[in-house]
């Protein structure tokens, strides 16, 4: 029997090639864990009518996306002293055993503590598999191609499973679809046999063979790192929320322009994920000549994809405006992603990356709030009446920081 291929890190060798491609490997079979929210949406509409209690089937759906973002920062903190690869095996653990049994008991309290772990598992696998890559890959150019490998991963994870869970759910039933957790099961060996094993961060950084470890430290010893950090932060946010806006009433926006039912809004909304998925693909080409600047673009896409809605309401224009929401998406999370490994210290890269994760899911969160808000505001009752603003809104934020971009250009 052939020997399997040594992946254990070597601080003056680091992962060989192969070892580095199966890492990969493994890590976009966690994909699996950063989207195990969206295996089951595609059955709401069933369990919204077999259980007939609307607050409990929302819990199911987007209770493990808020609590993700709680579990995003423990996961930060807990890398300070728990190796990487156990928290990783934990996640998908959590993932398998939630989601697999998730179904099984036909008890409230039950289902939501299950849903609970699968939100755990969540946000422990996003800033697991994220501060991995930002250890292994040192250099920020490299670092910026596995980033965009790993998102494009989860974004095809997110396409391949709605599809998978419609069929199943299709000639199973709802219930059914729980069962597609188990799939975990081979994440757990791909990690269990193919991730190095990463020390805590209270106890050093691994240095990989790219890079020596005087140009690791001062790659991320950067000046006054903790205000640009926040600026990040805010513009992640402010960027996510405007996105979410797109991503979670775009079905109202083709209803409320006569363009389809739900059958169309479904075709309408994937189209996100094959923008997201080619931004995820692109961003390793992308980053390296843009840098910083990269942030530009999903806004950019945000600022002509609301033109579109707004001044051209059909239908391929429609599609065209939600390829490009998915671009900037992408775009968006693997630059905070990217960003925020490079600016942090070492020792504080899983922390910082696990803030990025928690800001993504409270815009998320508070995107449907905002549309309330506006319409309150402006004093219309319709989605299409509340565009010119958030349109406005999103050109003023990208001169904004073609403005700041361009002023702080001396300062990195």
């Amino acid at each position: 029997m052939s020997k399997l291929p040594e992946t254990r890190i070597d601080e003056n060798k680091g992962l060989s090639k192969n070892g580095s491609v199966l890492m990969m490997a493994a890590l976009l079979t966690a994909a699996l864990g950063m989207v195990g929210d969206t295996i089951i949406t595609p059955g709401a509409d069933a369990m919204f009518k077999y259980y007939n209690h609307d607050s409990f089937v929302n819990f199911l759906l987007s209770g493990p996306n808020l609590i993700s973002m709680f579990a995003a920062i423990v996961a930060g903190f807990a890398m300070k002293y728990v190796d990487k690869k156990k928290m990783l095996l934990l996640a998908m653990g959590l993932f398998v055993i939630g989601g697999t049994f998730g179904g099984m008991i036909d008890s409230e309290p039950y289902m939501m503590f299950m849903r609970c772990l699968v939100g755990v598992a969540l946000g422990f696998s996003n800033v697991t598999a994220m501060t991995i890559v930002t250890v292994m890959y040192s250099d920020e150019n490299r670092r910026s191609r596995m980033v965009g490998i790993l998102d494009g991963g989860m974004f095809l994870a997110a396409t391949l499973m709605t599809a998978l869970s419609g069929f199943v759910i299709q000639g199973f039933g709802f219930k059914a679809v729980f069962y597609l957790y188990a799939l975990g099961i081979i994440s757990l060996l791909m990690i269990a046999l193919f991730i190095p094993k990463s020390p805590p961060e209270s106890e050093g950084v691994n240095v990989n063979s790219e890079t020596d470890a005087e140009t690791f430290e001062k790659e991320h010893l950067v000046k006054n790192w903790k205000p640009k950090f926040v600026i990040l932060c805010i513009g992640y946010f402010i960027f996510q929320t405007l996105y979410a806006i797109t991503a979670l009433m775009i079905s109202v926006y083709t209803a409320e322009t006569g363009m389809g039912g739900a059958a169309f809004a479904g075709t309408i909304t994937s189209t996100l994920f094959i923008g997201a998925l080619a931004a995820s693909l692109m961003f390793g080409f992308t980053y390296p000549k843009l840098k910083r600047n990269t942030m530009l673009i999903p806004f950019a896409c945000v600022v002509v994809g609301y033109g579109i809605l707004l001044f051209v309401p059909k239908t391929v224009p429609v599609i065209i405006g939600c390829l490009l929401f998915g671009y900037s998406n992408a775009t968006g999370l693997s630059q905070a992603m990217t960003r925020a490994g490079i600016l942090a210290p070492a020792n504080n890269a899983s922390l910082a990356i696990s803030i990025v994760s928690a800001v993504m899911g409270i815009g998320f969160f508070v995107s449907t709030y905002t549309v309330s808000a506006f319409k309150v505001i402006i004093g219309v009752d319709t989605f299409i009446g509340i565009l010119p603003i958030l349109f406005v809104i999103s050109l003023v934020l990208l001169i904004a920081g073609i403005i700041y971009l361009t002023v702080t250009r001396k300062a990195e």
